[in-house]
């Protein structure tokens, strides 16, 4: 597997701007399509957490999102930087929602 600092200097800075080319997106489908196994997810996840910055930081929310959608949650990938006062939401078949704010 490639190491993650690899894959972020592939992508580009992770960011909030808009359209289906950025960075952001081409690092969500590396995601989709190349970690399917929570261990792999979990090892991407040690790297963040031993890495300091904003692009890691942000690759931490990405791979915590990804892992539910790994879980079984039904996930939407929101902005990196929150808008006050909202807070993602997620389900899993449940009639009570999960809410979680990254």
């Amino acid at each position: 597997m490639m190491p993650l600092e690899q894959v972020l200097e592939l992508v580009g800075d992770l960011d909030d701007a808009p359209g289906e080319k950025m960075p952001r997106e081409r690092f969500r489908r590396f995601l989709s399509q190349n970690l399917t196994s929570v261990g792999a997810v979990r090892d991407y996840v040690e790297e963040c957490l031993r890495s300091s910055g904003e692009q890691y930081n942000r690759a931490l929310q990405d791979l915590v999102n990804h892992l539910g959608r790994l879980l079984g949650f039904d996930v939407t990938f929101a902005r990196y930087k929150g808008v006050q006062g909202k807070l993602g939401l997620t389900a899993c078949g449940s009639p009570l929602p999960a809410f979680i704010s990254s």
